[in-house]
């Protein structure tokens, strides 16, 4: 099985867990989009791998569009109810891969992702999309488990994290992370890290 079908398999039978997940739905890194978004009542964002939609979510009160992005249908649905439900009628979605995004040249003011990127198969080839998608001067926000810098603890995360969920395909340490973003034509101007409750993280 292709690394798109097992993302699709792992994550669109459980769209309503993500959607009321405690770890997805809150977090101090919702509360830091808000304030990054705030006043800019004319940026487009694009939520990548949006999941059950949380980082588009916080966002909408502050932009003008989100486009909610996801390989998976089931996820879209989700995102798609519940802008309904809470009225944010700027959320749109879209079905598609992040490596080949269908969007114009230079077209958001903002890309984030976020618990998405460990599971993407080809994490530099998505960058350089991402970064001909934004504007010049666009941001991107990345909000991701982070490996260990030190091999042995990094080897042993990753095969906890395949044993627990099969579509996993890699958490990147930070100094992997700012050298795919350096290549990609993306300057790392800020990094910031907190700890999940174990017990609660999915995905």
């Amino acid at each position: 099985m292709d690394q798109q079908k097992l993302v699709d398999a792992q994550f669109g039978v459980a769209a309503m867990d993500y959607l009321r997940s405690s770890t997805h739905a809150q977090g101090a890194d919702l509360q830091r989009l808000r304030a990054l978004a705030d006043g800019q009542r004319d940026w487009r964002v694009l939520d990548l791998g949006c999941g059950a939609g949380h980082a588009g979510f916080a966002l909408a009160g502050e932009v003008m569009e989100v486009t909610a992005y996801d390989l998976s249908a089931e996820m879209l649905v989700v995102v798609a109810a519940e802008a309904q439900r809470r009225k944010l009628e700027n959320v749109r979605t879209q079905q598609g891969v992040v490596e080949t995004l269908p969007f114009a040249d230079a077209c958001f003011d903002l890309v984030v992702t976020r618990f998405s990127a460990h599971h993407w198969a080809d994490v530099p080839r998505a960058l350089r999309e991402v970064r001909r998608v934004l504007q010049p001067e666009g941001r991107l926000v990345v909000i991701d488990v982070i490996a260990p810098e030190t091999p042995l603890l990094d080897t042993l995360l990753q095969s906890i994290e395949v044993l627990r969920d099969a579509s996993h395909v890699r958490d990147y340490r930070c100094s992997e992370w700012e050298a795919m973003l350096v290549r990609a034509g993306f300057m790392v101007s800020d990094q910031q890290a907190w700890k999940l409750p174990c017990a609660l993280r999915a995905g």
